[in-house]
């Protein structure tokens, strides 16, 4: 029974020490900063939310680091190169601030330039009956 006794004393020791704490406002600044930057929640404003689609190109000219940082500031978009393939081919990655339909604007903004010969999403096709 002695032994509950000092165990039930030092957590009651730890509780008013705890307490003691509150009481400086350094540790209620930290709290109420840790408690603003937790999560808000799911009602994200567009500017919040990021789109991104893997798209299949082919271009006019040769493909180069130049011509995807031109097309990137032309489409309003970030544009990644995710693979070279054959005939003329490059899969990328297109990714824009906004919901969904602000990369398929990038996409309309990038097929209207005169470097690109073609710009498509990739989508996976099934076999034709």
């Amino acid at each position: 029974m002695k032994t509950f006794d000092r165990l039930a004393q030092s957590d009651e020791g730890r509780t008013k020490a705890g307490l003691r704490l509150l009481k400086h406002p350094f540790i209620w600044l930290s709290l109420l900063c840790a408690a603003c930057n937790g999560p808000r929640g799911d009602d994200l404003s567009a500017a919040e939310t990021r789109c991104s689609v893997r798209i299949i190109a082919s271009f006019e000219r040769a493909f180069d680091a130049a011509l995807l940082e031109s097309l990137s500031r032309a489409s309003g978009a970030q544009l990644s190169l995710l693979n070279e393939m054959p005939a003329g081919l490059y899969l990328l990655e297109l990714a824009a601030n906004g919901p969904d339909d602000a990369c398929s604007r990038a996409l309309e903004r990038l097929r209207s330039d005169e470097c690109v010969r073609s710009a498509d999403m990739d989508e996976r096709r099934g076999i034709a009956d």
